[in-house]
């Protein structure tokens, strides 16, 4: 007598975004391969993908290669698939699932990603000066996130229509000789800020993170350019967790001098020694599990 076969109830993809969940109406089994389980037409929309049975589920992890969806996807299982119910083996008398099931992505795309954007806050124009700004993955749903950068003034900057054409036209020359690269959850932007202007208003890096599903997030980092003078620059991440460990690195800027010599120190309040590693160094390591909130961090620099 062959046994009754499993049937699909749902599918979805939910949090945490990491695998397609198909349901059955009891806990199943198999040995096959995405390969094996899928049709050619499900396989396509899926590019690489990897599948697991586990419990009353089969779950699929998307491959790299899938196209951000436009909407819900229809998933067949293929007429060799050999998933049976557990406990009734897979012979010829084992009755096998079939059928589709529609997936939607609504709620995945729906999902931006988390990522903080470090850099300096103020920069030099002297010839050459470069500046580099680094997005930093928190969260992209498992896969790399694609970034788009650029450099604009801050909002609500009040210039004259004089000034306004040359803060533009140095805009545009940083965006003709920027670079950007990835390496994994990092991706990085340089630009050459001797075109910007030096005086009392502050521009902007934007970066725009999107995930694979189509969620984004856009953050804008302030900084300000200078001629003469020194300042300092710290970068660090700005959001941070309990139970972590983050680093912050400090850099002294003196426009038009001898870039060496400097001297750094921290302070945090509320912060316990023993939480903290380079204090009189350029680079401070932070232990969050001793965290204070809402604490204030200064860094004093001087040569």
């Amino acid at each position: 007598m062959v046994s009754t076969a499993p049937r699909i109830v749902s599918a979805g993809f939910t949090a945490p975004y990491r695998h397609i969940s198909v349901k059955f109406d009891r806990p199943v089994t198999s040995e096959q391969s995405c390969e094996q389980l899928l049709d050619a037409d499900s396989l396509q929309q899926l590019g690489d993908a990897a599948c697991q049975v586990r419990g009353s589920q089969l779950l699929i992890r998307p491959g790299d290669k899938m196209a951000p969806p436009s909407g819900p996807l229809t998933l067949t299982l293929a007429e060799g698939s050999a998933i049976v119910s557990r406990g009734v083996g897979s012979g010829p008398l084992a009755g096998r699932a079939t059928g589709s099931v529609s997936v939607s992505f609504a709620e995945a795309m729906a999902v931006p990603p988390e990522f903080s954007l470090v850099g300096p806050s103020v920069v030099c124009s002297a010839a050459d000066s470069r500046a580099t700004y680094r997005a930093l993955t928190l969260e992209g749903l498992g896969r790399a996130l694609t970034y788009t950068w650029n450099v604009t003034l801050e909002a609500d900057t009040t210039l004259t229509q004089r000034t306004t054409l040359e803060v533009w036209q140095g805009i545009n020359e940083v965006m003709e000789r920027d670079a950007t690269y990835g390496t994994g959850a990092v991706s990085v932007y340089t630009i050459n800020t001797s075109p910007l202007i030096a005086d009392d208003f502050n521009y902007q890096v934007f970066a725009k993170a999107q995930t694979w599903a189509g969620g984004s997030r856009s953050l804008f980092r302030a900084f300000r350019v200078v001629s003469s003078g020194l300042s300092v620059a710290v970068v660090g991440p700005d959001r941070i967790a309990a139970g972590g460990l983050y680093t912050y690195r400090a850099t002294a800027v003196l426009c038009g001098g001898e870039q060496r010599g400097f001297k750094y120190a921290w302070r945090l309040p509320g912060m316990p020694a023993s939480a903290l590693e380079g204090l009189d160094s350029a680079t401070l390591r932070l232990d969050t599990a001793q965290l204070v909130w809402q604490s204030e961090a200064r860094c004093v620099c001087g040569r």
